[in-house]
């Protein structure tokens, strides 16, 4: 670019010199013309300077950026850029400032396949979440064989944003374990019986959902019950009470049932000490045990416990009275938590209409309470 400027200014010089000398040799003829011959050598003078102006401007090539500059319609501000180029920027501040002057930014094609395709209806993305939340009470006694169990559970909706639109929750009972279930709340309404697609299918609720109320889905949106046939084991419990001369011996063994997919977390165990023992001077094989004179209870704590791992727990107590016929009972109670449901229903989501595009992260959750009185 540089080299083409300079040959076009050179070109330029040349074509103006030649200009000049032209005329001023005209004018020199002109003027020795008058001065010698008169009025009609002036004539054939001026006649001899346009027939040698116009062979000089004939035989002149035109040049590209702008024309004559003694014509009325020449171009300056193409004459300034041809002629006198801004000084070039580094690479970097070029590329800030001007990304078009770079050559592969000026012959870069954008594929068709980048361009969304053109939609019809508008269509709202979001992102939902599900959670699937059990109660499971076990309780071992000595009237209780085998033991009462049962199981309870809720589904909870919540999303990010809350537009004045509404979702369908689909509740799937695969292994027919629910033995009664219903919608709740203000926002959730059972809509199975209104479409043919879920009508005919056993074992399936829809749940329809508005999101437009925050606080309407702040409680559960379905609520249901297992059969009592449904007898999950997360944790198998045995204890052992011995007695001696003013002395009572406590064993308590916990293992975590080996089929468990997840370890147990947040494990509390709680121990009800009787009225005729002293729990004050109680002697504990784990140490972090803490005693509550109130509610005369001792308990443990254990972060987790992985499937097929057990924990035993040891306490001695002194007897308020020496002698004692009947032996006395220590209650215990487990409380824990898993990351998975024992009625294995599914929770997805499905569209009716042009508000499809909503994806839904489901997480499972259940409390374990287990009890046992012998």
């Amino acid at each position: 670019t540089q080299q083409s400027s300079r040959i076009d200014s050179s070109r330029h010089k040349t074509q103006q010199s030649s200009r000049i000398d032209s005329r001023h040799r005209a004018t020199r003829t002109t003027s020795a013309a008058t001065d010698a011959d008169g009025p009609s050598k002036v004539a054939a003078a001026a006649a001899a300077t346009a027939a040698a102006a116009a062979a000089t401007l004939a035989a002149t090539p035109p040049t590209k950026a702008f024309m004559d500059p003694l014509e009325d319609s020449f171009d300056f501000a193409a004459a300034e850029r041809d002629f006198f180029p801004k000084p070039r920027t580094p690479k970097k501040e070029r590329s800030r400032s001007s990304p078009a002057a770079s050559p592969k930014a000026q012959t870069a094609v954008i594929p068709l396949s980048k361009f969304p395709p053109p939609r019809s209806s508008p269509v709202r993305r979001g992102k939902l979440k599900a959670l699937v939340h059990e109660q499971i009470s076990i309780l071992f006694d000595d009237v209780a064989s085998p033991p009462a169990c049962r199981v309870s559970g809720a589904i909870f909706l919540q999303s990010s944003t809350h537009p004045k639109e509404h979702v369908y929750v689909i509740i799937r009972d695969p292994k027919a374990h629910l033995e009664q279930s219903e919608c709740f709340g203000k926002a959730a309404n059972d809509v199975k019986s209104k479409h043919d697609k879920y009508a005919s299918e056993p074992f399936t609720e829809v749940v329809r959902v508005r999101l437009e109320h925050k606080e309407h889905l702040e409680g559960p949106i379905f609520c249901y019950r297992c059969s009592p046939r449904v007898r999950p084991i997360p944790l198998l419990l045995k204890t052992k009470v011995q007695h001696l001369e003013g002395i009572c011996r406590v064993g308590v063994r916990i293992r975590a049932n080996p089929g468990n997919k997840f370890a147990l977390t947040q494990i509390a165990i709680i121990m009800v000490v009787p009225p005729d023992m002293i729990g004050e001077t109680v002697s504990m094989s784990k140490k972090d045990g803490v005693w509550d004179g109130l509610k005369r209870t001792i308990s443990w704590t254990l972060d987790s416990l992985a499937p097929s791992k057990t924990v035993e727990i040891r306490a001695q107590f002194e007897a308020a009275e020496r002698e004692r016929l009947q032996p006395s009972k220590f209650p215990v109670l487990i409380k824990c938590n898993a990351a998975n449901i024992a009625s294995g229903i599914e929770v997805s989501l499905d569209s009716m209409d042009q508000y499809s595009a909503r994806s839904l992260d489901v997480r499972e959750t259940s409390n374990v309470l287990y009890r046992k009185v012998d």
